[in-house]
Protein backbone atom coordinates (compact mmCIF):
# COMPACT_ATOMS: atom_id res chain seq x y z
CA UNK A 1 0.00 0.00 0.00
CA UNK A 2 1.41 3.21 -0.93
CA UNK A 3 1.10 5.75 1.59
CA UNK A 4 -0.54 9.41 -0.03
CA UNK A 5 0.12 13.26 1.15
CA UNK A 6 -3.68 14.83 1.46
CA UNK A 7 -2.97 17.16 -1.78
CA UNK A 8 -1.58 14.17 -3.60
CA UNK A 9 -4.22 11.64 -2.71
CA UNK A 10 -7.28 14.41 -3.11
CA UNK A 11 -5.81 15.45 -6.90
CA UNK A 12 -5.25 11.53 -7.43
CA UNK A 13 -8.90 10.88 -6.78
CA UNK A 14 -9.55 13.44 -9.07
CA UNK A 15 -7.72 12.20 -12.23
CA UNK A 16 -9.36 8.51 -11.42
CA UNK A 17 -12.53 9.77 -10.86
CA UNK A 18 -12.53 11.92 -14.44
CA UNK A 19 -11.32 8.54 -15.58
CA UNK A 20 -14.14 6.54 -14.12
CA UNK A 21 -16.80 9.18 -14.67
CA UNK A 22 -15.63 9.74 -18.51
CA UNK A 23 -15.69 5.91 -19.55
CA UNK A 24 -19.24 5.70 -17.66
CA UNK A 25 -20.55 8.10 -20.18
CA UNK A 26 -18.50 7.52 -23.32
CA UNK A 27 -19.28 3.89 -22.60
CA UNK A 28 -23.47 3.97 -21.34
CA UNK A 29 -24.39 2.84 -24.98
CA UNK A 30 -22.14 -1.04 -23.88
CA UNK A 31 -23.97 -2.59 -21.62
CA UNK A 32 -21.45 -4.40 -19.25
CA UNK A 33 -18.83 -2.38 -20.71
CA UNK A 34 -17.11 -0.39 -18.03
CA UNK A 35 -13.64 -0.40 -16.40
CA UNK A 36 -14.75 1.43 -13.44
CA UNK A 37 -15.07 -1.72 -11.21
CA UNK A 38 -12.04 -2.86 -12.41
CA UNK A 39 -10.19 0.82 -11.74
CA UNK A 40 -11.72 0.97 -8.16
CA UNK A 41 -10.13 -2.42 -7.68
CA UNK A 42 -6.87 -1.79 -8.66
CA UNK A 43 -6.88 1.41 -6.41
CA UNK A 44 -7.86 -0.14 -3.42
CA UNK A 45 -4.85 -3.02 -3.91
CA UNK A 46 -2.58 -0.31 -4.35
CA UNK A 47 -3.53 2.64 -2.21
CA UNK A 48 -5.92 1.15 0.08
CA UNK A 49 -9.49 0.19 1.43
CA UNK A 50 -10.09 4.07 2.42
CA UNK A 51 -9.00 5.37 -1.09
CA UNK A 52 -11.66 3.14 -2.98
CA UNK A 53 -13.92 4.27 -0.91
CA UNK A 54 -13.43 7.77 -1.44
CA UNK A 55 -12.76 6.85 -5.45
CA UNK A 56 -16.00 5.37 -4.99
CA UNK A 57 -18.61 7.37 -3.46
CA UNK A 58 -16.98 10.45 -5.54
CA UNK A 59 -17.24 8.27 -8.77
CA UNK A 60 -21.11 7.55 -8.26
CA UNK A 61 -22.38 10.80 -7.40
CA UNK A 62 -20.61 12.74 -9.96
CA UNK A 63 -20.96 10.87 -12.66
CA UNK A 64 -25.00 10.09 -11.53
CA UNK A 65 -25.10 13.55 -11.94
CA UNK A 66 -25.28 13.39 -15.99
CA UNK A 67 -26.40 10.38 -16.16
CA UNK A 68 -29.42 10.51 -13.17
CA UNK A 69 -29.95 10.69 -9.75
CA UNK A 70 -32.00 8.15 -8.15
CA UNK A 71 -32.40 5.80 -5.05
CA UNK A 72 -30.50 3.14 -7.21
CA UNK A 73 -27.17 6.07 -6.55
CA UNK A 74 -27.09 4.45 -2.56
CA UNK A 75 -26.98 0.90 -3.76
CA UNK A 76 -24.47 1.55 -6.48
CA UNK A 77 -22.27 2.78 -3.93
CA UNK A 78 -22.88 0.53 -1.45
CA UNK A 79 -21.95 -2.31 -4.15
CA UNK A 80 -19.11 -0.58 -4.80
CA UNK A 81 -17.80 -0.63 -1.53
CA UNK A 82 -18.67 -4.19 -0.83
CA UNK A 83 -16.23 -4.88 -3.71
CA UNK A 84 -13.97 -2.83 -2.32
CA UNK A 85 -13.83 -4.53 1.36
CA UNK A 86 -13.71 -7.71 -0.73
CA UNK A 87 -10.72 -6.79 -2.56
CA UNK A 88 -9.40 -5.77 0.86
CA UNK A 89 -9.53 -9.16 2.57
CA UNK A 90 -8.22 -11.16 -0.67
CA UNK A 91 -5.25 -8.55 -0.61
CA UNK A 92 -4.58 -8.79 3.20
CA UNK A 93 -5.19 -12.90 2.77
CA UNK A 94 -2.89 -13.28 0.15
CA UNK A 95 -0.23 -11.26 1.89
CA UNK A 96 -0.92 -13.75 5.26
CA UNK A 97 -0.39 -16.65 2.36
CA UNK A 98 2.78 -15.12 1.13
CA UNK A 99 3.96 -14.39 4.22
CA UNK A 100 3.39 -17.90 5.73
CA UNK A 101 4.66 -19.93 2.59
CA UNK A 102 7.87 -17.18 3.05
CA UNK A 103 8.90 -17.33 6.13
CA UNK A 104 6.90 -20.29 7.88
CA UNK A 105 7.23 -22.74 5.79
CA UNK A 106 10.08 -24.26 8.37
CA UNK A 107 7.64 -24.42 11.36
CA UNK A 108 4.06 -25.45 10.75
CA UNK A 109 3.44 -26.28 7.12
CA UNK A 110 5.70 -28.00 5.35
CA UNK A 111 7.04 -30.05 8.58
CA UNK A 112 3.71 -31.31 9.08
CA UNK A 113 3.59 -32.92 5.37
CA UNK A 114 6.75 -34.61 6.04
CA UNK A 115 8.28 -37.74 7.37
CA UNK A 116 9.21 -37.09 11.52
CA UNK A 117 12.89 -37.62 10.40
CA UNK A 118 12.63 -34.72 7.90
CA UNK A 119 10.74 -32.36 10.20
CA UNK A 120 13.71 -32.92 12.46
CA UNK A 121 15.93 -32.30 10.32
CA UNK A 122 14.38 -29.30 9.47
CA UNK A 123 13.96 -27.82 13.08
CA UNK A 124 18.07 -28.64 14.15
CA UNK A 125 19.21 -26.93 10.59
CA UNK A 126 16.97 -23.83 11.91
CA UNK A 127 18.56 -24.40 15.68
CA UNK A 128 22.04 -23.69 13.66
CA UNK A 129 21.64 -21.50 11.56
Amino acid sequence: MTKLSKVQEISLIGILAAVNIASRIALQALPNFKPVTSIIIISVMIFGLAFGIKLTIVTTVVSNVFLGMGTWTFFQIFAWIIICLLTEIIVDFYKKIKKVLHYGHNYHIIPMLMSRRSARLLKHRKALS
